[in-house]
């Protein structure tokens, strides 16, 4: 519900005029206001109504783009300008560090821009300040070199920290390239096809002090019939015994050794036998009048 007429509320005319004013002076730019935001992604991080403003805006300096506006009280402000306006280029790097460790077919980077915003990069920020902020987050790669799924991961890891790309990278893993020829929208592939997705633990960037080198490898396995989907942990620096654990991770089944967890036995939702007594519909019950 827009409450644009009401002076104090959600999105309105003033808070969305001090908005742009805002936009105004801190790029040295001419902005326009566009729209509330109702992006992808906005019900997590956008389109609280408990927000002082929360908006679209346009600019001459980068075309076509939507750029968003937010605050929660109208003091700080946060937007996505910066990471708009570096975002070919900054995808293009990230994409020609994965070709560096994978070969195999056409690497797909995928940036989820809607949810990432910052209040910390200025006019004056460069790209590779941008890159090392952390402000890109979350970026996906998708590619069917299968070669060594753990051990490429971890120099990816490497190589994107040597170069100061922070990001929180997850890497998707397919038998062929079926993620460039398949009409199915990516999260469609990655919830069937994938055959195993590498990211990190923990949600943190990878220059992140709080990034403790611990990866999470996840799949689905099969069990009875039953798809679940299983995870296992490991370590950035390669262990001394090798990546046995990993071998066991991608040829488990899901189905415990012992037990198979998704049988149950009739017995065990059986109900007691319940003796019926019998009724003669037959005999006329000698206690009903039938006379009219």
């Amino acid at each position: 519900m827009c409450s644009c007429g009401n002076k104090d509320g959600y999105n309105s005319k003033s808070h969305i005029n001090n908005a742009v004013a805002y936009m105004n002076e801190k790029y040295d730019a001419k902005f326009t206001f566009k729209a509330s935001n109702t992006q992808v992604g906005s019900g997590d991080v956008f389109g609280r109504h408990s927000e002082y403003v929360n908006i679209l805006v346009s600019c001459d300096d980068l075309p076509g783009k939507d750029i968003v506006v937010f605050s929660n009280d109208g003091e700080e402000y946060f937007d996505n300008y910066i990471l708009l306006k570096y975002e070919e280029q900054a995808i293009q790097i990230m994409t020609d560090a994965a070709n560096e460790i994978y070969g195999g077919d056409k690497i797909i980077t995928e940036y989820y821009l809607s949810e990432n915003t910052t209040a910390d990069l200025t006019d004056d920020t460069t790209i590779e300040e941008a890159l090392l902020s952390g402000a890109y987050n979350d970026i996906g790669f998708y590619t069917d070199d299968t070669d060594d799924i753990l051990g490429d991961y971890r120099r990816f890891i490497n190589l994107l920290r040597e170069r100061g790309i922070n990001i929180y990278p997850a890497v998707y893993y397919f038998d062929d390239d079926i993620y460039l020829t398949s009409t199915k929208e990516l999260y469609e592939l990655v919830s069937f096809d994938c055959i195993c997705e590498m990211k990190l633990n923990q949600f943190y960037c990878i220059l992140d002090d709080r990034f403790d080198g611990t990866l999470m490898a996840y799949r689905s396995a099969t069990a009875c019939g039953i798809t679940c989907g299983i995870s296992e942990t490991f370590t950035l620096e390669p262990p001394e015994n090798g990546d046995e654990a990993f071998e066991e991770f991608m040829s488990r089944t899901g189905k415990e050794e012992e037990k198979d967890p998704f049988t149950v036995t009739v017995e065990d939702h059986s109900f007691p036998e319940i003796e019926m007594p019998e009724f003669d519909f037959d005999s006329e019950d000698e206690n009903t009048d039938t006379s009219e």
